[in-house]
C-alpha cells in the first residue's frame, strides 16, 4: 500500500504556474495609434506585420503597390526620406524598418511606446 501511495504522488499535477509576464500585459491597453506602408510582396513587410499581430497590436496598414504618391508621402514622413519598406510610425513617429522594429521589441522599447498601464 506504501508503495502504491508514492506511485500516486509521483503523478499529481503539480499548481499551474502563473506567467507574470502574460498578467503584466493584459494589465496594460494600447495607447498609441501604429502605421506600416508595406508592399504585397515584401519578405520585411511580413515579418513586421507578424510581429505586430504577434503582439495582438492595433495598426493601419498602407500598401503602396502602384501609389506613388503614397510612397512619396511615406519618403517625406521618414527620417531621411526613405522609400523602402516596410516603414513603421508610432504615434506619427518614424520608428524605422522591420529590423528597427524587432531591435525596439528585443529592446523591450515597443511595449513602452505602444502600451499605457490601465
Amino acid at each position: 500500500m506504501a508503495s502504491n501511495n508514492l506511485l500516486q504522488k509521483n503523478f499529481i499535477n503539480p499548481k499551474p504556474r502563473i506567467n507574470a509576464s502574460i498578467l503584466f500585459m493584459h494589465s496594460k491597453t494600447q495607447s498609441a495609434s501604429i502605421t506600416i506602408y508595406t508592399w504585397d510582396h515584401c519578405p520585411y513587410c511580413r515579418k513586421a506585420l507578424g510581429l505586430l499581430d504577434s503582439k495582438g497590436l492595433k495598426y493601419t496598414q498602407i500598401k503602396l503597390d502602384g501609389d506613388e504618391p503614397a510612397r512619396e508621402e511615406m519618403s517625406q514622413r521618414t527620417k531621411g526620406n526613405r522609400k523602402s519598406v516596410p516603414q513603421i510610425f508610432i504615434d506619427g513617429v518614424s520608428m524605422g524598418g522591420c529590423d528597427d522594429l524587432h531591435a525596439l521589441d528585443a529592446d523591450g522599447e515597443l511595449d513602452k511606446l505602444v502600451y499605457a498601464s490601465i
